[in-house]
């Protein structure tokens, strides 16, 4: 139902016999000086239409038509916002009395039953009689409606203001009752003053214990959760025993986590084997076991002879490498030196050995490329080694293929040692390197860098520096957390980070909580226990913010309730110790004694709030104004104006 509707039917259940009024605009909007207008009104006991129609008067408007155009529109207001419309003349209608206040001592609010009926019987008739309508005979016929409402109205609501000091008495004594006998609510008022200290909402807390937190690991309870751990009793021990074994624990389901997304344990140790350079040698012999015997053919031999003439400085290296074979059964040397260090060939080179020499010279090329050697030369190098690479490509093409497996090996070897060196050297070259990596696009290679990665996270593990690897990886800003993310497979990156952040929470809580010496923070906290009542909370309380109703609560349990016993302590230190998010929610939601105690606040004060005297009056005088005054007019003054 709209307040619109709302409205209707208070007015028709106040005064029937009311004429139905004419309906408001579809696209009426009150703005902010209806609003304004409508404070007035209460402020100039219901007169301020008229001051305003004759301001207007005084230019160029009618003021029976100014009139109309203010009074229609206070009645649009009332008609789509009642409430708004009543609390905003009801406001008015308070202000002069909290205005006269501090200068009265107070009596411009309280007074004797005698003083204050004939208070209300003047300002109930000044209402009724300035917001009448008509000429002065319908205006009077009002006042007596309305004198009488505020003379029988103002006593009553004034001595309910000055009752406040006996709601109070009574909100002290049900806090009291509520929070001093019943060991269970105190302990879950408790746990809920610590969870609004976390700045988090309830649904927010666990659902961080869904993601394997705790309560007591939170960064802004740490010092709370060391002075319970100070208590005597059972509570001491949970959280030692708690905090301490956590890191542990978060630890391992971190671990496992990694394992999970980086490949797995088992495919770590895979490429771990395969990264040796014993693995690579044996994958590469036995990939070129098909060419060692047959020959090439004349151009790729043409090629080689050239090759070989041009780059004189791979000869001796060749020679070496050739020597290492003449071991085996039937090996012939490919060339030898003649006595003028010409080049002679004893027979065609096998497939193996034209590759053979491709590699030196794409070493040699390499070499030249480096720092200490010379880029000019590097280039001739490189195009005598193309030229070489092309014509074997072209006559042997599985060698070529064979030439790719054992590049992928190689390659495999080096990002696995890669990812495995990952936490030392330079963050900015780490991470490019990763980002080169990447943009090869190459699966195989990237995964024996995760395993390299995992493989290097699995040993920091066993050191001392366990807890540090952890941090690395949990720290938003670090190099390690970057090439984590770049690493990891989409869909296991938020689970896995989570319990990374899990994992590093728990370390810094045992840090903090058990292993440092009490700290001033946590002293002033063991002292606390609850929320004080300052004079922002009164200044909250007068303006209605529900928020502050809370915080009155917890100071009236500071104030009139007790310490937790040893066996509330306990099941505190339980609650925030849980990883149980059902047997923690019962607690943080619970319905008993501080949710009581906040809707009794919440009335009482509201209950002062609606006494002011001025707003009842007005509402109360006007009302009734409008059904006696006709009554009035045709009886009595009727009798007077014959």
């Amino acid at each position: 139902m709209s307040e619109t509707d709302t409205g209707e039917r208070f007015r028709a259940l106040v005064n029937p016999s009311a004429p139905k009024e004419d309906k408001v605009p579809e696209d009426y909007k009150a703005n902010l000086g209806t609003k304004l207008r409508t404070v007035l009104q209460g402020l100039s006991f219901g007169s301020s239409d008229e001051i305003e129609a004759f301001m207007r008067s005084i230019g160029s408007q009618n003021f029976e038509e100014a009139l109309g155009a203010i009074r229609t529109d206070l009645k649009n207001f009332s008609e789509t916002n009642p409430v708004q419309s009543a609390a905003l003349e009801a406001g008015g209608a308070v202000l002069p009395g909290i205005a006269a206040a501090p200068f009265t001592g107070g009596s411009s609010m309280a007074a004797t039953i005698p003083r204050l009926m004939a208070a209300g019987a003047v300002a109930g008739g000044a209402y009724s009689f300035n917001t009448g309508e008509g000429g002065f005979k319908s205006r009077a016929s009002r006042v007596p409606g309305g004198a009488t409402t505020g003379a029988i109205l103002n006593p009553a609501v004034s001595k309910a203001t000055e009752g406040g000091a006996v709601i109070l008495k009574g909100l002290i004594r049900s806090a009291r009752n509520l929070v001093g006998r019943r060991g269970s609510n105190l302990v879950n008022n408790e746990i809920q003053r610590l969870i609004e200290k976390t700045g988090k909402t309830k649904d927010e807390v666990l659902q961080d214990i869904y993601d394997g937190k705790i309560i007591a690991e939170n960064r802004t309870l740490r010092a709370a959760i060391k002075a319970l751990r100070a208590k005597d009793g059972e509570a001491s021990g949970i959280i030692t025993e708690t905090i301490a074994k956590r890191p542990a624990e978060t630890r391992e389901v971190a671990t496992d986590a990694l394992d999970g997304a980086l490949g797995g344990n088992k495919q770590m140790q895979y490429a771990k084997q395969q990264a040796t350079n014993q693995a690579v040698r044996e994958a590469e012999n036995k990939a070129y076991a098909p060419f060692k015997t047959g020959e090439v053919n004349s151009e790729v031999f043409g090629e080689l002879i050239m090759a070989l003439e041009a780059v004189p400085a791979v000869q001796k290296s060749l020679l070496k490498r050739f020597q290492t074979r003449v071991n085996d059964p039937g090996y012939t040397p490919l060339f030898k030196k003649g006595k003028k260090g010409e080049l002679k060939f004893l027979r065609r080179p096998t497939p193996e050995e034209a590759e053979m020499v491709r590699k030196a010279l794409d070493s040699k090329t390499t070499k030249e490329f480096k720092p200490n050697g010379d880029p000019f030369v590097g280039e001739g190098y490189q195009e005598v080694a193309g030229n070489l690479r092309e014509a074997i490509d072209i006559n042997i093409p599985a060698l070529a293929s064979v030439r790719g497996q054992a590049a992928a090996a190689r390659n495999n070897k080096d990002a696995f040692q890669a990812g495995r060196t990952a936490f030392t050297g330079k963050a900015d070259e780490k991470i490019f390197e990763v980002e080169e990596l990447i943009a090869k696009q190459d699966a195989d290679e990237l995964n024996a860098y995760r395993s390299g990665f995992l493989s290097g996270i699995q040993a920091k593990l066993l050191t001392p520096q366990r807890s540090t690897v952890i941090s690395k990886l949990a720290d938003e800003e670090s190099a390690e957390r970057e090439i984590l993310k770049m690493i990891l497979p989409e869909e296991d990156l938020p689970s896995v980070l989570k319990k990374l952040e899990v994992a590093q929470e728990s370390n810094l809580a045992k840090k903090q909580i058990i292993d440092n010496t009490n700290t001033a923070e946590a002293m002033i906290e063991s002292q606390s226990g609850g929320s004080q009542l300052g004079i922002g909370s009164l200044i909250q309380a007068k303006t209605g913010d529900p928020r502050v109703f809370g915080d009155i609560a917890r100071a009236l349990q500071k104030a009139f309730g007790r310490e937790l016993s040893p066996s509330e302590n306990a099941r505190l230190a339980k609650l925030v110790t849980s990883t149980d998010p059902d047997y923690v929610k019962s607690a943080i939601t619970d319905k008993g004694g501080l949710a009581y105690l906040q809707r009794f606040l919440s009335g009482g004060v509201d209950m002062a709030a609606s006494g002011a005297p001025g707003a009842a009056i007005n509402l109360g005088a006007g009302e009734v104004a409008d059904r006696t005054g006709n009554n009035v007019e045709r009886n009595l003054l009727g009798y007077f104006g014959r």
